[in-house]
């Protein structure tokens, strides 16, 4: 075998091993058993002299062949000559500074550690991944120096420049890795494949950390990765680089408030802030988490010592403008949208620019693809490619995405640069008609008046209660703009629908504001029949507020209207709710009337399901008023209508009724048959907040059978199901009946407890229930301590 020790480093330590081979006379495949390798291609660049034998297979090789120790000998001596060559030059350190003001990613920062830990002796790689500025370069550089001790041979570090228009070759990566590596007089060829085989070899055998920063893409970055044990590479990106199998991946986000203002303090100086910790937080607000943004914030103010941070605030606060402000030297936050932007296809760029006109910063691929003027497929692709750019970022839920506040605005600000208002007026008003329009199909499919009919693109309500769900803050969001544009006819028909799913998820408040934007827009526009129903939303909305008052208020306001106007449906709406408010208020025989006038109307214009409602609505007055046959009659008759009409969430609030009706006449075992079906309907209907009601009332019957267990099982999934639907006095009563439970059973450490969580459930609720139940919560006379049953 003939060497040569200019190319090949190694070679008389691969001599050696060769003589050794060919004395035991073993062939390259016998020896790599023998070594418990899979493949015996390492070897011969072994003894050729290219690769140094790592130190755990030179153990194996010296348990085989008892060399004296010569090849322990030689690989130390090379070893030594390295170290001494490496101290007559220079040793690789080419990492940049890091922050002395880093703040934050402490949980990135564990996260990254711990791979990095994890992977050894392993190549490693982590990929430190975000949206342009969001501090992804200080972040892998902070972590690469607290990682430096454990790569001894050096640390290597390129800018790779993928978000500029022209990124650095792969070849021309290489060189540059070579000439860090001391080796680039010996590079063997210009091809990148071969550069690639050349560069993984002299990592062999080295612990060497590699920054990779600014990647454009996995075809960028393939050939530079190492493939030997030892290394870890940490690369930096805009793109997710999906394509790079064994990475760890950690996504960057936006800093907290506490963490930008605690960045500010150490670059302007933490007395400045202590001064002015307001204006702090309204910069940092400004700055929305973005490092780079509140970086360069910062250094202006640091600039300006005698400029208050208030000042500042309110430079911030201008959206229009802002943009341009934070801009300092060679940074600026438009600055590094724009080398995205330009990295864009013009059909992207489009998407993007449009993505401004979201009511809130967040939408899926059909609503990209109506803004993109594309189908779903098509708006995949664009936002994909938006992603690989880093100008939007993945959401929480799958297929939607996200833009952050700053990008919105860069957004924004292209739209209006690029495109005419008759343009943007145009995909924002599609936009809003695809929105509400997707919202008021999938609000009928849970009209149970039998107002639902023709086709829709949901496969049923479930679908479009999910739908819903996802999307009800950019539908609230999406009201409040279409009436900004005077889009009424885009309004309208949905307080006709939306309230059904508002009452199945207790969305009040967005019920009211719905009902408030309507009231307007009828009113500018002198639509009295409109104003009806908008004035039965407002009294809707009120109602399960507990609010009987502001409930009669807006409900008589919308009988006097819908007499005049002669809308007689509106008119029994109304008359509903007034009913229900007045039997809260213990009116029991006005409300009867008023009730009774809303079964009359109904039944004359032919609504089976209001008459429905009204006759369970007279059951619970008769309830209340203690004439519990009556109350009988009314939820029986309510049920056979619900029955006949196939509405499951109408029957089950009959067999409530019934339910709480025959446990009064001392009937529970009866009771608990009606209510187990009703928490059946409720689970089927996928109404939460009906579904506790069941399991509350199922649990007074289960109490009045002596099943006391099974009564607190049911409570605590009612408490649970009240608190997931944000109904404080709901829940706050349930655990009063828990606490009532459990000192009828003299388990008073548990009654303790219940009252504890009770009390803090109620905490800040200053209205008379809330101190009505504060008082019912008070220790029973006579109990024992909660100590009593320990």
């Amino acid at each position: 075998m003939t060497t040569s020790p200019d190319e090949f480093p190694y070679a008389e330590l691969g001599e050696v091993l060769y003589r050794c081979r060919r004395t035991a006379g073993l062939s390259l495949r016998t020896l790599a058993r023998k070594l418990n390798m899979s493949a015996h291609s390492g070897l011969v660049d072994y003894e050729r002299g290219k690769r140094l034998i790592p130190e755990d297979l030179l153990t194996r090789y010296e348990r085989i062949f008892e060399d004296g120790g010569e090849l322990r000998r030689l690989r130390t001596a090379v070893l030594a000559a390295q170290a001494g060559r490496s101290a007559t030059r220079y040793r690789i350190a080419q990492l940049p500074a890091d922050l002395p003001d880093f703040v934050g990613r402490k949980a990135e920062l564990d996260m990254l550690r711990a791979a990095a830990e994890a992977a050894r002796p392993a190549p490693g790689l982590l990929v430190v991944t975000g949206p342009p500025g969001m501090g992804k370069t200080s972040l892998a550089v902070h972590l690469a120096h607290r990682l430096a001790g454990r790569y001894p041979d050096g640390q290597l570090y390129l800018d790779l420049r993928g978000a500029d228009e022209s990124p650095v070759p792969p070849a021309d990566a290489l060189r540059w890795l070579l000439r860090g590596l001391d080796v680039a007089d010996r590079q063997p060829t210009t091809d990148t494949a071969e550069l690639a085989a050349w560069y993984r070899s002299i990592l062999d055998g080295r612990r060497v950390l590699l920054l990779l920063d600014n990647v454009a893409d996995e075809g960028q970055v393939r050939p530079l990765l190492p493939g030997a044990a030892g290394v870890l590479a940490v690369l930096t990106s805009r793109n997710p680089l999906l394509g790079l199998d064994g990475a760890v991946r950690c996504q960057l986000d936006s800093l907290s408030t506490a963490e930008s203002v605690d960045l500010i303090g150490r670059v302007v100086g933490a007395d400045r802030v202590a001064n002015e910790p307001e204006a702090a937080v309204r910069i940092a607000g400004s700055c929305a988490g973005l490092p780079l943004a509140t970086r360069i914030a910062a250094a202006r103010l640091g600039n300006w010592p005698r400029w208050s941070l208030a000042d500042c605030a309110r430079m911030l606060a201008a959206e229009q403008r802002r943009l341009t402000w934070l801009s300092t030297g060679d940074r600026a936050v438009r600055g590094t949208f724009e080398m995205s932007y330009r990295a864009l296809s013009d059909p992207a760029r489009r998407l993007f620019r449009r993505l401004a006109l979201l009511p809130v910063p967040e939408c899926g691929l059909v609503a990209a693809g109506v803004l993109a003027g594309t189908s779903e497929s098509g708006a995949d692709s664009l936002m994909t490619n938006l992603v690989n750019v880093g100008l939007v970022q993945p959401a929480l839920v799958g297929n939607r995405y996200r833009l952050h506040d700053l990008t919105a605005l860069y957004a924004s600000d292209r739209l209006s640069a690029e495109e005419d208002e008759r343009a943007t007026r145009t995909a924002e008003e599609a936009y809003l008609d695809w929105l509400l329009g997707t919202a008021q199909d999938a609000a009928t499919q849970l009209d149970e008046s039998g107002a639902n009919s023709g086709t829709s693109v949901f496969a049923g309500s479930p679908d479009a209660v999910r739908w819903l769900d996802t999307e009800r803050v950019t539908v609230r969001a999406g009201i409040a703009r279409a009436a900004a544009l005077d889009l009424a006819d885009l309004v309208y028909p949905l307080m006709a629908t939306l309230p059904w799913f508002y009452d199945l998820r207790c969305h009040w408040q967005d019920q009211r504001d719905l009902a408030e934007t309507t009231l307007e827009l009828a009113r500018r526009r002198g639509d009295a029949t409109t104003e009806v129903m908008a004035l039965n939303g407002i009294a809707l909305a009120w109602t399960p507020l507990r609010r009987p008052d502001e409930v009669i208020r807006w409900s008589v306001r919308a009988v006097s209207l819908a007499r005049r106007v002669d809308a007689v449906e509106e008119e029994t709406w109304a008359l509903d709710r007034w009913g229900m408010a007045l039997t809260e208020l213990g009116r029991y025989e006005e409300a009867r009337v008023v009730l009774l006038r809303a079964a009359a109307l109904a039944q004359e214009y032919g609504d089976w399901w209001m008459v429905g409602g009204a006759l369970n609505r007279l059951g619970h007055v008769s309830y209340e008023a203690r004439r519990h046959e009556s109350a009988i009659d009314a939820y029986d008759q309510a049920l056979l209508v619900f029955r006949e009409l196939d509405r499951p969430r109408g029957e089950a609030m009959a067999r409530l009724g019934l339910g709480r009706a025959l446990a009064a006449l001392g009937r529970p075992d009866e009771a608990v048959t009606y209510q187990r079906t009703a928490v059946a309907l409720f689970a089927g209907a996928d109404d939460g907040w009906g579904l506790a009601r069941a399991h509350q009332e199922l649990a007074a019957a289960l109490r009045a059978l002596g099943q006391y267990q099974a009564a607190a099982e049911r409570l605590r999934l009612a408490a649970g199901l009240f608190a997931d639907h944000g109904d404080r006095h709901a829940q706050a009563r349930t655990l009063l009946a828990l606490v009532e439970l459990a000192v009828a059973e003299s388990r008073y450490g548990e009654a303790s407890c219940c009252r504890d969580e009770a009390l803090a459930v109620l905490a800040g609720l200053t209205d008379p229930e809330a101190r009505d139940l504060r008082a019912a919560l008070a220790v029973p006379a006579g109990a024992p301590g909660p100590a009593a049953d320990r």
